[in-house]
Parts: structure tokens; sequence; C-alpha cells
């Protein structure tokens, strides 16, 4: 602050009344920003009343009221006063690995995968921060239009949720290789997905794409391994549509 006044990019003279909304919504964001503090420097001779100016604009509490107020508000060690002569306080502090982490969970369920990313790199919560990538490319790429674009948007996807279920454990391992699954049969690498849906247990999804893609000796193959772990009806209709399947195939190499 200079001479009361906030300081601002644009000139007064183009508009008083917008620029002066423009500090005031300068003003408004620092206040609720500050996380702790909130430091007001004024480099003129109004320095020691503001700290009264700010907290009362009502002419009539600057008046009668301002020596109780200050005792108040010191008290209460909520204003604190430095000059030219002493040594500068400590603006501000860097946040801990926890809080980074915090603050990147909330955001990463909030959906802004941006932010969250960000935030597990400071925490150095790697799996994390990857899982956020992933499902920030996830959506960069369901915006888009059917397209290659959006085939490469998917498969960038999949490859980074690979990635994040190999950096994982436990059933997370599983949830990761899901996505990767469903991500790449967006982005048409079907046999890609088919190993995917294998490594997240998802046997069923696995055989029923393998038989679509008319891959019908690794839906068989997938059958025999885990019968009791896919669909019975899915069993029999992969099993008799593979019996057509080789049948054709055999009557035209004849």
């Amino acid at each position: 602050m200079r001479g009361g006044v906030f300081p601002s990019l644009r000139p007064l003279s183009w508009h008083p009344v917008l620029s002066y909304s423009h500090q005031l919504k300068l003003l408004y964001v620092a206040i609720t920003r500050a996380r702790e503090s909130l430091w007001i420097v004024d480099s003129s001779e109004r320095a020691v009343p503001i700290e009264v100016s700010i907290l009362y604009s009502l002419q009539a509490f600057q008046t009668s009221h301002i020596p109780f107020k200050q005792m108040f508000w010191r008290s209460k060690k909520l204003v604190r006063s430095w000059t030219g002569q002493d040594p500068l306080p400590n603006f501000a502090r860097s946040s801990a690995a926890d809080e980074w982490k915090e603050r990147g969970e909330s955001l990463f369920n909030q959906g802004q995968f941006e932010h969250a990313e960000f935030c597990f790199e400071r925490a150095n919560v790697q799996d994390r921060a990857i899982q956020a990538k992933a499902c920030r490319l996830r959506i960069v790429a369901t915006r888009l239009p059917p397209s290659r674009a959006r085939d490469s948007g998917f498969l960038e996807a999949g490859s980074v949720f690979i990635k994040c279920a190999k950096m994982s454990c436990g059933n997370v391992i599983l949830a990761r290789y899901s996505d990767a699954a469903q991500c790449l049969q967006d982005g048409s690498d079907f046999r890609g997905a088919v190993r995917s849906f294998v490594l997240a247990e998802k046997f069923s999804h696995a055989v029923s794409l393998a038989a679509e893609i008319k891959l019908y000796e690794k839906a068989m193959s997938l059958i025999r391994q885990h019968e009791a772990r896919i669909d019975i009806d899915l069993i029999n209709q992969v099993t008799l549509d593979a019996k057509v399947y080789y049948a054709e195939d055999f009557e035209g190499h004849k």
C-alpha cells in the first residue's frame, strides 16, 4: 500500500469506479487466501492508524473507541505492528508433506485432478500423483469427439493407469488394472484391454471382449483356467460361438 491506496497494474485514470472495484477484489483475494496471517505494507505516514482503519471503517468507531479497540485486538494478539527498525518477521512457512497430501486427497475427491497431482508430487506420494495424472488424461480424452486424438488420449491414460497399478498394492492393484483396461478398450487397443482385464481379475470382461474380437482361443483358454469365476451363461455362449467360428473356418479351408 502506498499513501493508503492499494496498488494496481491499471492506472486510476482509466475509470475510477472500476479501478477501485478491481483493487477491492485484489484485497478480498489476499484476505481470503491467507492461511495464518495477513500482512499489509504501508510506506506512507498513515502506517500507524491503518491497523484501526482497516478493522473499523465506520467514522464513529474510529473516533470514540480507538484506544479500547487497539487494546482489545492487541491483547488477543490478532494485530501486530512492525516498523522499518524492527527485524522482518517470517511472512510464510512451507507446507509439510502431510498437508500437501491432505490437500491433494481433498482436490482428488472433488475431481480436480491436475491440482491434486501437483499436491501429491509436493508430498512425494508418487502412486497417488500418477493416479491423479491418469484420471486427468482420461477426463481430457472423454471430452474429445471420436477421433485419433481421443483414442490416443485413452491409450495414454491406460498406460499411466498400468504404471500406477505396478506401484500399488493389495486390491488397489486390481482397481488400477480395471481402470487401465477400460481406457485401453475405449482407445481401441482391445488386446491390451483383454490383458488388463485379466490382471484386474475381471475374467468375464476379458472373455467377453476376447470373443468380441474373435480371439476365441484366448477366450477358451481363460474359460478353462477360471471357469468358476466366469458367468455360466457367458461360458455357454462363447463356447457355442467358438464352435461355429472354427467350423466355418474349417469349411472355408476345404
